[in-house]
């Protein structure tokens, strides 16, 4: 999750401002395959940012926060520092 955070954080602001009506129209938004979305959004639906709502055959997302605050620990892991 972490590398990928301010891609992944771009995919919740989109939810949020288009509100696709289908893993396949976000999909087209984004230009990768339902397959892997779908994979990121389970993973971003267990942190709690987005919900996946089933209805049918149909699945859609849909943002649960708006707003994110990166923290970075430079230090960590630095010998030197230590």
């Amino acid at each position: 999750m972490f590398v990928q955070a301010p891609v992944r954080a771009l995919r919740v602001r989109t939810l949020h401002k288009l509100q696709p009506r289908s893993l396949t129209e976000l999909s087209g938004i984004h230009g990768r395959k339902v397959p892997s979305l779908s994979r990121t959004l389970r993973l971003m639906e267990g942190y709690g940012l987005v919900k996946l709502r089933r209805g049918g055959a149909t699945v859609r997302a849909l943002a649960r926060v708006t707003t994110f605050v990166v923290v970075l620990d430079w230090a960590r892991g630095r010998k030197s520092d230590r």
